[in-house]
């Protein structure tokens, strides 16, 4: 891995994400953390990206298989992706990330809680109700 291309891909993404205007300083704060996280894969994964603005459709395809392997939540990879369509419409490339997650099939994400998150226990002590 190319710690030279990587570092000068994530001074691109901090220069573009100057660019924001009108949102919260957590908000810029966690496009960026996400966005230096899609090109750190990407470079992990053997794409070793100099610039932000060299990502193409293939790249996109990549990250998200990649984090379905790594049994990311179908909410955070949603989310990623809408970091990735904001990125899209800085750099000028509408067509870079499709407008559905069903084309990348990913899953719908689950409101119900998969099983009980009671606290049944604090510090040895039983709760009763």
């Amino acid at each position: 891995m190319s710690k030279t291309k990587l570092r000068s891909a994530q001074y691109s993404i901090n220069e573009y994400v100057k660019q924001l205007k009108g949102y919260s300083f957590a908000s810029i704060a966690d496009m960026r953390h996400m966005l230096n996280r899609c090109i750190k894969d990407l470079h992990e994964l053997g794409f070793n990206l100099a610039h932000i603005k060299e990502l193409k459709p293939k790249h996109i395809h990549v990250l998200v298989e990649h984090w379905k392997t790594q049994n990311k939540n179908p909410a955070t990879i949603k989310n990623y992706m809408a970091k990735l369509r904001k990125i899209a419409i800085l750099l000028d490339k509408p067509l870079l990330v499709r407008l559905s997650n069903d084309t990348y099939q990913i899953p719908r994400r689950i409101y119900v809680p998969s099983h009980n998150k009671a606290i049944h226990q604090v510090n040895g002590t039983t709760l009763s109700f």
